[in-house]
């Protein structure tokens, strides 16, 4: 059928998919596909399998679920659900309760700020401004841009793949861009918070003497040099390493003020704690 539209491409995999997006027909393709894969996900099978008998969902956590010390939840792995209204209104505290979130605001970037001590980055935190925008209008050479714009969307992608220590490929194909515009992305990013590259460059090279990494907290990584990931595994862990710190500090924090019966905390989405209260 493609190929009768002048489509020719070797197979109908996403990643194929996705350079004729344009094509009206592709695009319902796609949409179709994600929209299955969501139901497939969370729809009856999750509801039957998941949802216990007094209508409650209960998941396994792991508190270093993950090498950098984020916790991790599986059966169901409620970190997964879609960050969108349509998912999470699914999720109701019983009656007569109510489901409220704590979160650390853009935890990460304000964990990059305070390693590197980028004066433009510390600048932008003091002042309370929107750093995914700040960036967004930093690598689009806009400063006119609004926080409404989609534009945004990319501008916190790439603020958040500097944490990563995502390189300019990597990022081209989560965004879906052009290699040589990601490129220009991290340039332009750099150009501006330089303190940041400075930051990353010693660190990395800090990291290939001792052979490991610290969280601000003190945990130690050690790192494996015959892994092509472990320059983004050093710039990644302080920064992730450092905010899966705080958060649990400030798990530990609630735990003791609250005896165990009455612990109010039923989840923890990365930097977001959710807790059931009356």
């Amino acid at each position: 059928m493609l190929s009768k539209l002048g489509i020719r491409i070797p197979n109908t995999r996403a990643q194929q998919l996705e350079k004729h997006k344009s094509n009206p027909i592709v695009k319902k393709v796609l949409q179709y596909r994600e929209a299955a894969k969501r139901a497939s996900t969370y729809g009856e099978r999750f509801m039957g399998k998941f949802i216990e008998s007094d209508g409650r969902v209960y998941s396994s956590w792991r508190v270093c679920g993950a090498e950098t010390g984020r916790m991790a939840s599986r059966e169901p792995n409620l970190q997964n659900i879609p960050n969108e209204k349509t998912f999470r209104q699914c999720f109701e505290a019983p009656k007569g309760s109510l489901l409220i979130i704590a979160d650390f605001e853009q935890q990460e970037p304000r964990v990059t700020a305070h390693l590197s001590q980028d004066p433009e980055l510390l600048d932008a935190f003091k002042k309370n401004r929107d750093i995914h925008l700040e960036v967004t209008r930093t690598i689009f050479h806009d400063p006119k841009i609004k926080k409404s714009d989609n534009r945004r969307k990319i501008g916190k992608m790439v603020n958040l793949a500097v944490t990563y220590g995502m390189s300019a490929g990597s990022m081209a194909n989560r965004l879906k861009i052009p290699e040589d515009e990601a490129q220009s992305f991290l340039t332009a990013y750099f150009r501006r918070y330089s303190a940041v590259y400075t930051w990353s460059k010693k660190l990395k090279a800090d990291a290939r003497k001792k052979g490991y990494i610290r969280t601000l907290a003190g945990r130690k990584r050690y790192l494996n040099f015959y892994s092509v990931r472990w320059q983004n595994i050093a710039t990644n862990t302080p920064v992730q390493g450092s905010a899966a710190d705080i958060t649990k500090l400030a798990l530990a924090r609630i735990h003791k003020k609250y005896p165990a019966e009455n612990f109010p905390v039923v989840a923890v989405i990365h930097d977001e704690i959710v807790a059931e209260t009356t």
